[in-house]
């Protein structure tokens, strides 16, 4: 529940506030700006956070930019560099030392903790300032003692769902690794794959209908990687197989196919303006989503090569 002194400190903003266009306060900020924010976040909990402010550019599906700000944390989704990229991540509020607006001439840069964390267009330069207020005065008055969990633990595969199906151990290997590895705040930190159960339904039924037709009965998915292309593509790994539907070279036709994965020496990704695959040396196919500017290439190719290995150990 919001503290009074932060309730004075939200009310006298709001009463010396100029014309917002892109920006709304407590106790006025609507749910559908909200439930975009969940769309990266599911796990926030309105009824345990109060949103306090949200700032935001809305110009298409793939354009959406915005800093919200609870009486607990920091979110934020940003431009990062190239401006394609994204910068999603959170911070607890009472671990915020500062906060800047850097304006610039087309992009301002959001400042964290004396670190530009990436960039955003807010509107006018009075709401620039006024944003870059507000937040502060949020900041100065949270509660600095509050113990806030930002990494907490979740049980990635169930242990029931899993033990009874073959290569098992796939699971555990997945669950400790990002139990310790997971990046930044959020409770998924990773953009440009995903892990159960992080991994959008229907994105899940969609891949099983072009590419990656698994058995529900006997195969979890464990790591999927959307291509971020029109059609569906990308790569479904499951405790079986490699499920995959890439370009052999930009601007060829798909491929498709799976790959038993007791069968996989090796997979590596070479990073280059797109992600090159390579399955037991082999080149497999292109995918755009594991690129030279994804900061998740490795992460995702030593936890491929983890599960081989212990598909190996198991069936020697």
């Amino acid at each position: 529940m919001i503290s009074e002194k932060m309730l004075l400190a939200i009310n006298q903003l709001n009463n010396n506030k100029p014309n917002l266009t892109r920006t709304q306060l407590y106790p006025n900020i609507d749910k559908q700006s909200l439930d975009l924010v969940k769309i990266d976040f599911p796990e926030v909990d309105f009824l345990d956070e109060t949103p306090l402010l949200l700032s935001m550019r809305l110009s298409g599906v793939n354009d959406l930019r915005w800093i919200f700000v609870s009486d607990k944390r920091i979110y934020y989704r940003l431009f990062s560099f190239p401006s394609i990229m994204t910068a999603l991540d959170c911070i607890a509020l009472n671990k915020t030392e500062s906060f800047k607006i850097k304006i610039r001439w087309v992009y301002n840069h959001i400042e964290l903790n004396n670190k530009v964390i990436g960039n955003i267009v807010i509107g006018s330069i009075i709401e620039n300032i006024f944003v870059e207020k507000a937040i502060k005065a949020i900041i100065a008055n949270c509660d600095r003692n509050e113990i806030i969990n930002e990494a907490p633990r979740l049980e990635y595969f169930p242990n029931e769902e899993w033990k009874h199906l073959d290569n098992a151990a796939v699971f555990t290997i997945i669950d400790d690794y990002f139990s310790n590895n997971n990046q930044g705040g959020r409770l998924w930190g990773f953009y440009d794959f995903k892990t159960n159960p992080f991994i959008d339904q229907e994105k899940i039924d969609q891949a099983r209908k072009v590419y990656a037709d698994y058995n529900p009965i006997e195969e979890i998915p464990v790591l999927f990687v959307d291509d971020l292309m029109p059609e569906p593509s990308g790569i479904m790994i499951t405790n079986k197989y490699i499920y995959y539907k890439l370009m052999p070279a930009l601007f060829r036709k798909y491929v498709t196919g799976k790959i038993q994965l007791n069968k996989v020496n090796s997979f590596r990704i070479k990073p280059r303006f797109f992600g090159l695959i390579y399955v037991n040396g082999q080149r497999l196919g292109t995918i755009n989503a594991l690129n030279f500017a994804s900061k998740s290439v490795q992460v995702f190719e030593d936890l491929v090569n983890l599960m081989i290995k212990e598909v190996k150990d198991q069936n020697n």
